[in-house]
């Protein structure tokens, strides 16, 4: 899949940290540009998770 959709939980699962997590870096806009929230419900882009990843891998060296 090019672009696969991930849920909070599924992001939680993927960074090895807790769901609340999730949703307090996304008050912080920490997670900014990497989800869409439909209905409600957040929705994460895989690929541009994985980005965000990477950015903060490089910027911690």
């Amino acid at each position: 899949m090019d672009n696969e959709f991930l849920t909070v939980k599924d992001v939680a699962v993927k960074l090895g940290i807790k769901a609340v997590t999730v949703y307090k870096w996304i008050r912080e806009g920490k997670l900014k540009g990497t989800y869409l929230k439909i209905g409600g419900v957040y929705r994460f882009s895989n690929n541009l998770l994985t980005e965000f990843i990477d950015r903060e891998i490089t910027n911690e060296r």
